[in-house]
């Protein structure tokens, strides 16, 4: 069996599964669930224990470019916090 059949076969017997399980697989827009943030970052400060500062194009760790071949060079003397305008 081709894969492209396999992965549509796949779907069909998964969306049946939900229909006959009653439950709905489409988001409801018109009044959406939010649950509990998981996760918070406003940057006012740098926290070390979240991220870290890195440097190079990443050829240093096999993965030159960054693995989607930025042509980017990054410096942790070009990380700052600064407050913007406006916000």
């Amino acid at each position: 069996m081709n894969k492209t059949l396999h992965s549509k076969l796949k779907l069909a017997l998964i969306a049946g599964a939900i229909m006959l399980s009653g439950t709905s697989a489409m988001a409801d827009v018109l009044s959406p669930t939010i649950g509990a943030v998981i996760y918070n970052e406003n940057f006012n400060s740098l926290n070390p224990a979240t991220w870290r500062k890195i440097e190079g194009n990443g050829c240093g760790i096999g993965l030159c470019g960054w693995g989607n071949a930025e042509l980017e060079n990054y410096d942790p003397a070009n990380v700052t916090i600064e407050d913007v305008p406006g916000e």
